[in-house]
């Protein structure tokens, strides 16, 4: 797949958004969608509810435009210069489906690669992301091994900074 083929249609209503078009789009979104992002808790008791509400609430637009189905939601933390923690949280079942840790490197002034696995990956139940970033946006292939059977998808998200801290949100879909 090459990357950010899906990023006009996914982030952006005009294919050639440029990066003030970007930041203006981060920026509209609605206060009750920041604050229910600042109250997501990455730790143990996070509320899965709310992440899929607010995942939903920041990407619809984009779905409907990259005729893409969410089946999942993703939070997270750059936690260091180029480490991250995130969650999924399966759209079907509304529970925590993995967490993860990764990295972000940096290979040009304003993008690099992204990369996420399951913390309690095994041989039959992993979840892993491999993908890009530039500017606030990452998109990555999702893989997802259960048993035998090996799903693909794709992660559309943003990342965000607040004061010292970088937030992630973003969706898992699957587009037609």
């Amino acid at each position: 797949m090459t990357r950010f083929a899906l990023i006009p249609l996914a982030f952006f209503a005009n294919a050639c958004a440029s990066a003030e078009e970007v930041q203006d789009l981060v920026e509209e979104t609605t206060e009750e969608v920041r604050e229910g992002i600042d109250d997501i808790d990455y730790s143990r008791s996070l509320d899965a509810e709310l992440l899929l509400d607010v995942a939903q609430d920041q990407f619809q637009k984009q779905l409907d435009i990259g005729d893409c189905t969410m089946v999942g939601a993703v939070a997270g933390k750059i936690t260091g210069p180029t480490a991250i923690n995130m969650v999924l949280v399966n759209a079907g079942s509304r529970e925590v489906m993995a967490r993860l840790n990764g990295w972000m490197s940096q290979d040009t002034n304003d993008g690099g690669g992204f990369y996420a696995q399951d913390t309690a990956m095994s041989a039959f139940n992993s979840v892993e992301f491999d993908g890009d970033w530039e500017h606030n946006a990452i998109e990555a292939d999702v893989y997802s091994t259960q048993g035998r059977t090996i799903y693909e998808a794709t992660l559309f998200a943003t990342m965000t900074e607040r004061g010292d801290a970088s937030s992630i949100l973003g969706v898992v879909a699957v587009c037609d």
